[in-house]
């Protein structure tokens, strides 16, 4: 997909920004020890890795992580990463339907903990 393509190529660039401030701030990122949330979402994100899970289930978690973020044209990314996580579900099967709508809510519980750990610490 074009679509996912573009977001691994937007992801890069926003990598090589953080890399920038961090240096340009003298924020050492190497040695960093990923805290609990962090850690358990990082365990969600690679199960979803695995191949018994579901395209669909996929889809829908990375629309889910996507969709709060960005600009006018993100906003646009996020549509088109939406109208695919649709398509995949349009015809699936209920068990696809439960592990993706499972997926989108690890990803909401993932968040609430990210955020709360990271505004609380």
């Amino acid at each position: 997909h074009k679509t996912l393509l573009g977001g691994l190529a937007s992801l890069h660039d926003e990598i090589s920004w953080f890399k920038k401030e961090a240096f340009k701030w003298d924020v050492p990122i190497s040695g960093i020890v990923a805290q609990g949330p962090n850690r358990e979402y990082c365990r969600f994100l690679g199960n979803l890795m695995q191949p018994e899970v579901d395209y669909a289930a996929c889809m829908t978690a990375f629309w889910a992580i996507e969709m709060r973020w960005g600009n006018s044209s993100f906003k646009h990314y996020c549509s088109s990463l939406q109208s695919i996580a649709d398509h995949c579900l349009e015809k699936a099967e209920e068990d696809v339907l439960r592990e993706a709508e499972e997926a989108f809510v690890r990803v909401l519980h993932n968040e609430v903990g990210f955020w709360n750990h990271r505004t609380s610490g």
